[in-house]
């Protein structure tokens, strides 16, 4: 029995292993990687050292510290009388592996189905020792640890919003002067519309009697370049139309009522032909409206100012009427023997000047379908249901900033994370809430593993 015990040492220590020591064990070459629903694992095994009699087992196993472990296929090395040894206990002779023999380089592979829990596993090598009378079994040899198997689609949640149409030439306009409006279809109140003037309608201003623009007047020249610049912008967008340009005359009071009406609208017309011949609209966009005497806007003068018999004078204005036949007198008589005609001598010198006037009382635009966003929703909408490939053809091509968040999730639901987060910064950059969401889950996710 002695003589047994001193001949296992022997061999045991021929064999220049222990319980630890694992040197006689040569991996290189290690691959994990993921290709669809499958795993696939090579390395290359080499393994010296090992007695006549003496069988070494390996077997990679693939495990996760939170659970989950797949043992692969073993490996066997040993000598032809270990061999036959195996053969001997098996019950199915034909199931006996094959042993590698000492010093042989083993190439291998494995093929096995992805589980969510393999990503981030690691690979170890477990070696089990069999002498004639003793099993051993080493300290496990790790090959690779941290393993990313996932794929970005399955881990992402995509944030797509819907794309808003861009704004147009005429939208933007309309945020900078009040008097530019969106078409409503229709004018169903002129005189409502012209009494909404706007401050930064532009007007040009007439001497009394004229009719005839005066472009060194004032600051008509200043005023009619905005107009042209306006119209100009909006005409030659690609994005909005101009509907119509709604044009009022008028004229201050003093004088003959029959006469200051036919002054008003020749106001009006000369307005509508200089932009006619300037802008090369077609006459059928402009309205005319004459505003004729000036009443309602001198009224509103007066009753913003602080003149002396402010009050009196919009008593006048309120209940006298403009001509009264029976009488034969008429407002602005009233006024004019008001005070000793101290009243209307101010009216004179400080109001009627600003109503000798011809202005863009509206500008009425419509907007041309943003034909992108069209496409790039069209698009949302089949990434919405999965068809990642076929939303990504669509957009590819399109050079607009709103599709770099649709097009980053494309990427990266197709498996092109490196493309997807150049376009999720690209899209955070632009100011792109969804862009950002997207830009934020990829790195922690790429951060997790």
């Amino acid at each position: 029995m002695k003589y047994i015990i001193l001949l296992c040492f022997g061999l045991l220590y021929s064999f220049g292993l222990s319980a630890q020591n694992t040197e006689f064990i040569e991996p290189g070459e290690v691959s994990v990687r993921r290709a669809g629903d499958s795993v696939y694992v090579s390395l290359r095994l080499r393994v010296t050292d090992i007695g006549s009699d003496n069988l070494v087992t390996l077997t990679p196993v693939l495990y996760k510290g939170t659970g989950g472990v797949r043992s692969l296929p073993p490996v066997l090395y040993g000598s032809r009388r270990a061999q036959l040894r195996l053969w001997k206990k098996a019950k199915d002779k034909s199931a006996v592996p094959v042993c590698h023999n000492s010093g042989d380089t083993v190439f291998y592979r494995d093929t096995f189905r992805y589980e969510h829990w393999m990503n981030g596993s690691g690979l170890r090598l477990d070696a089990e020792l069999r002498t004639c009378c003793r099993t051993m079994h080493p300290d496990p040899l790790l090959l690779a640890s941290d393993i990313v198997l996932f794929t970005p689609a399955e881990e992402f949640r995509p944030v797509l919003a819907d794309i808003v149409p861009a704004l147009s030439a005429g939208d933007k306009l309309s945020e900078q002067d009040r008097f530019v409006e969106r078409w409503p279809g229709g004018i169903s109140d002129t005189i409502a519309v012209v009494r909404r003037v706007e401050a930064s309608s532009p007007v040009i201003y007439f001497p009394v009697g004229e009719t005839k623009i005066v472009p060194g007047y004032r600051n008509n020249l200043r005023e009619l370049e905005h107009m042209l610049l306006l119209v100009d912008r909006i005409a030659s967008s690609k994005d909005s139309r101009i509907v119509k340009i709604l044009v009022m005359g008028l004229s201050s009071p003093d004088g003959p009522s029959f006469w200051n009406e036919q002054v008003a609208n020749a106001r009006a017309r000369s307005l509508v032909d200089y932009l006619t011949v300037r802008t090369g609209l077609d006459a059928s966009c402009f309205v005319q409206y004459n505003g004729k005497e000036a009443w309602y806007e001198l009224r509103q003068l007066i009753a913003a100012s602080d003149m002396v018999y402010r009050q009196e004078v919009l008593d006048v204005i309120d209940y006298t009427p403009v001509w009264d036949v029976q009488k034969k007198a008429g407002r602005l008589g009233h006024l004019q023997a008001l005070y000793d005609g101290k009243a209307y001598r101010y009216l004179r010198e400080h109001f009627f000047p600003q109503l000798r006037m011809a202005g863009c009382v509206r500008v009425y635009y419509e907007r041309i379908a943003d034909t992108t966003a069209v496409v790039l929703n069209r698009s949302v909408f089949l990434a919405r249901a999965g068809k990642y490939a076929e939303a990504l053809e669509a957009v590819v091509a399109i050079p607009d900033p709103r599709a770099d968040n649709l097009k980053g999730v494309c990427y990266m639901m197709t498996g092109d994370a490196d493309k997807a987060r150049r376009f999720f910064e690209r899209s955070a950059r632009s100011g792109c809430v969804a862009g950002a969401d997207n830009l934020r889950q990829l790195e922690e996710l790429l951060n997790r593993y």
